[in-house]
């Protein structure tokens, strides 16, 4: 898959775009896969803001830059740089929508490699959530592998 161009980043709804779109235009529009493995690596843009470029994408740059964000986040060692704990599993829960919405309406295995590969990591690694030790994720983490789980 090429990257995405200008007709790519054409919004899905015109009426709706906002500034969260715009952001995630300006910060991702034109990056090849190397400029964004840069980009993490060097955390020059923040998780909760990565999660809401990911959320207003339109489906091409989505589907082109889902798996190495997943990628990134599969990295992942310690937590306690995440905004909220509970609010980035939010975000997954919205994200997981977003990609069994594509998968069920496109042929896009690599999405859901990356989906099985985050939901198995967040499942090995739940300790690292402070949250979790209170109960917070249970919920979160049990609809994440049963929405996984659905899709298969």
């Amino acid at each position: 898959m090429d990257i995405p161009d200008y007709r790519d980043w054409e919004s899905e709804s015109p009426g709706t775009v906002d500034e969260d779109y715009d952001d995630a235009k300006n910060r991702w529009k034109g990056k090849s896969l190397s400029d964004v493995e840069i980009m993490l690596k060097d955390q020059s843009i923040d998780l909760s803001s990565l999660l809401q470029d990911l959320k207003n994408m339109p489906r091409i740059p989505f589907i082109f830059y889902f798996p190495i964000v997943s990628k990134y986040m599969t990295s992942f060692t310690d937590f306690s740089f995440v905004y909220s704990r509970f609010e980035f599993f939010l975000d997954l829960q919205y994200l997981m929508r977003i990609v069994i919405h594509h998968l069920k309406t496109h042929d896009c295995a690599q999405l859901w490699e990356s989906i099985h590969d985050l939901v198995n990591f967040l499942e090995a690694n739940i300790d690292l959530l402070d949250e979790y030790k209170d109960g917070q994720f249970s919920d979160s983490l049990v609809d994440l592998a049963r929405l996984t789980a659905e899709a298969d």
